[in-house]
């Protein structure tokens, strides 16, 4: 991300931040990224993620990474937030090629970061973001699965 950094300030004066909500901060010596620390907390993590732009979920591919749900790319979805994770475990069956991106290799990540940094790409991937969460993850569609699974109209 300190790469990603570099190449948005160089292609227009932008800064690159990253908003890490946990409960443990991530210390890195960053050249270029800013490393935003903020302390978990339910309303924390509401209002970061209503600042943010961008959603991402990286993780490195392991036993306990490929049982992960995805529960927080679904989070990014509802609020129309673009995503981009890790190719890992049941992350390819949420993000779509349309609202977000499952890079494997650094080029890939890098490429992803600066394509969501174009507004109008952003914009579409931000729609296309909240429409893929309301058509398979929304209440009303999980109220749909259950109720067909118990065969109730």
């Amino acid at each position: 991300m300190d790469k990603t950094a570099r190449l948005l300030y160089d292609l227009d004066k932008r800064k690159l931040v990253l908003k890490v909500i946990c409960n443990e901060r991530l210390e890195c010596d960053c050249d270029n990224l800013i490393i935003e620390n903020i302390c978990w907390s339910r309303q924390g993590a509401i209002e970061g993620m209503l600042k943010a732009h961008i959603g991402i979920m990286p993780l490195l591919d392991s036993e306990f990474t490929r049982g992960k749900g995805g529960f927080k790319l679904i989070q990014y979805l509802s609020i129309g937030l673009p995503c981009i994770g890790s190719d890992v475990g049941y992350n390819h069956s949420i993000i779509s090629l349309e609202c977000g991106f499952l890079p494997r290799t650094e080029s890939e990540w890098i490429t992803a970061i600066i394509k969501l940094s174009n507004i109008l790409s952003w914009k579409s991937y931000s729609e296309n973001a909240f429409q893929y969460w309301r058509l398979n993850f929304s209440y009303e569609k999980n109220l749909e699965v259950w109720k067909a699974l118990i065969n109730e109209p």
